[in-house]
């Protein structure tokens, strides 16, 4: 989260959101190693599309924005790595499962915040950070860790790749940042492949009955 975060300062948000779901390569990886859910090859497919909308990205930015981009690419790790672990514990209730992770994060950060000395002060941005930890952080955190008690983590992993849409329209009609050419280019091979991957899993479920 750190990575992302920062990575949001460094390049556009666009870019950093579509690399930080490179996740779902980490989780394809991990989940057949640590769960044994092994992946369609309809589904590996899928995910070599989506991969290729991420080449696209990291190279038609340029090297002006490389820094940003890397570092985005760490969250994405660290975020496929966060949705295996969820996966694993998904006989524990979702909440606490949540609850536990934004107290992990806590003890961990606010030393860091307080070092800084840039605490925030105005009623504005007190508020603003209040409804980012509930709405955008630990709310949807509760939503994805139920849905993995009920699908496999690639699954998950690539319907998340919707993200990679709904991120530039709110952050261009929210602060005006348009979204660089590249990943006009690489983003709908991104939403191909999650469009894809959907359709393989009904057919499979269709077969299985």
């Amino acid at each position: 989260t750190i990575c992302f975060v920062v990575a949001t300062t460094r390049t556009a948000a666009a870019n950093a959101i579509i690399l930080q779901n490179t996740s779902a390569v980490w989780v394809f990886l991990l989940s057949a190693l640590f769960l044994h859910e092994r992946p369609t090859m309809g589904e590996s497919a899928a995910l070599l599309l989506a991969m290729g909308g991420v080449v696209v990205i990291v190279v038609g930015n340029g090297s002006a924005d490389r820094p940003g981009l890397l570092i985005a690419l760490v969250s994405g790790w660290g975020y496929g790595t966060l949705t295996v672990m969820m996966r694993g514990l998904r006989r524990v209730h979702p909440t606490v499962v949540v609850c536990i992770n934004c107290l992990g994060s806590a003890l961990l950060l606010t030393p860091m915040l307080v070092w800084s000395g840039d605490l925030p002060t105005s009623p504005a941005t007190i508020g603003l950070l209040a409804v980012l930890s509930v709405v955008q952080f630990a709310g949807p955190y509760v939503l994805f860790s139920w849905a993995l008690k009920h699908i496999q983590a690639h699954r998950a992993a690539l319907i998340l790749l919707l993200e990679t849409v709904l991120n530039p329209v709110f952050t261009y009609l929210i602060v005006g940042e348009h979204v660089p050419k590249p990943t006009l280019v690489g983003g709908p091979l991104i939403i191909l492949s999650v469009a894809v991957s959907i359709l393989i899993a009904k057919r499979k479920e269709k077969d299985e009955e």
